[in-house]
């Protein structure tokens, strides 16, 4: 089928140029009845599914890595008086084989409820390893106890680590181990 100048303008958008004219002419020259375009078109498709099927199974492989890499085993009570600084000992076990990083967040409860915070601890798997050869199996956390804590009120430190192990753990859903320790205030 034959197409005037003026049928070619209108299918092409008020547009002149010579490329287009040519796509238009080929596309109307009949090649969408030629069979080998349809199984090419479906092999596109089936290639495009299968990636996206592919990398979804990557994604949910990494984030199926839910092994924590880390366990508190034991620890001590530390005790102190308001503003003192005291040593959380703990026996621990650490995966240092799989190479994870973590940060560490320590919030303190203590009389009746009240927070604080402790700055995060960011540790690399370098870091972590190390720790491990030189201190196997043990942790040991410098805290100070609050001046406002109230001596003899129930006290408390939570203890969360986000371990990343993979990118994609990086990305959505670290592994998180919590672990929470009672603390003596002692009279000053």
């Amino acid at each position: 089928m034959a197409l005037g100048p003026h049928k070619v303008w209108c299918k092409m958008g008020n547009s002149h140029s010579f490329g287009h004219h040519r796509a238009l002419e080929y596309a109307e020259s009949g090649h969408r009845r030629d069979p080998r375009w349809s199984v090419v078109r479906r092999w596109v498709e089936w290639i495009g599914t299968a990636t996206i099927f592919v990398s979804i199974g990557i994604v949910l492989a990494g984030l199926a890595d839910r092994r924590a890499p880390f366990a508190v085993l034991g620890s001590s009570v530390p005790a102190g008086a308001p503003g003192e600084r005291v040593t959380l000992d703990m026996t621990v076990w650490r995966d240092v084989n799989r190479g994870c990083n973590v940060t560490a967040y320590l919030t303190m409860h203590h009389s009746g409820g009240v927070r604080y915070s402790f700055p995060p601890m960011p540790m690399s798997a370098e870091l972590i390893a190390e720790a491990e050869r030189r201190n196997p199996g043990r942790i040991r956390h410098e805290i100070d106890i609050p001046a406002n804590a109230v001596p003899g009120a129930e006290a408390y430190l939570t203890v969360e680590r986000k371990y990343v192990c993979n990118k994609f753990q990086a990305m959505l859903l670290p592994i998180v181990v919590t672990s929470i320790h009672p603390v003596v205030v002692r009279q000053p």
